[in-house]
């Protein structure tokens, strides 16, 4: 309801893992490119997510609790399938007109601002 009111030319930043809220938060940054808000979204993506260590072990999903057990096969296939995913949704985000960066969980929080706002810079001056 808050961003609602924005008006043209206004800027929203959506950070998320967008495990779990990725369509409602796509509807709404929709709504918001339509009314003339830019949108840049920002995929947190951690190490252990893109590439799981390479040892046998049983993963949680924290959001539905579902038991996994990894080791290489499922692994392999986990990677793929996980990277298709990131594909999709950037190219999602890219179609209804928003910004859309992949940073990593572990880098430094003020490079990474720095690396988004000179990337921001270089797609302002292409436009």
């Amino acid at each position: 309801a808050g961003l609602d009111g924005l008006r043209p030319g206004s800027r929203v930043v959506i950070i998320s893992d967008f495990l779990a809220e990725e369509a409602a938060l796509l509807e709404q940054a929709r709504r918001l490119l339509v009314s003339g808000v830019e949108v840049l979204a920002l995929h947190i993506v951690a190490e252990e997510e893109r590439v799981p260590p390479a040892v046998t072990r049983v993963a949680i999903d924290p959001e539905s609790l579902i038991r996994r057990t990894l080791h290489d096969e499922v692994r392999e296939g986990y990677m793929a399938t996980y990277a298709s995913w990131r594909v999709a949704l950037a190219e999602s985000w890219r179609r209804a007109g928003a910004e859309f960066m992949e940073v990593r969980a572990e880098e430094d929080t003020a490079s990474g601002i720095r690396r988004i706002v000179r990337g921001a810079a270089v797609a302002g001056e292409n436009r």
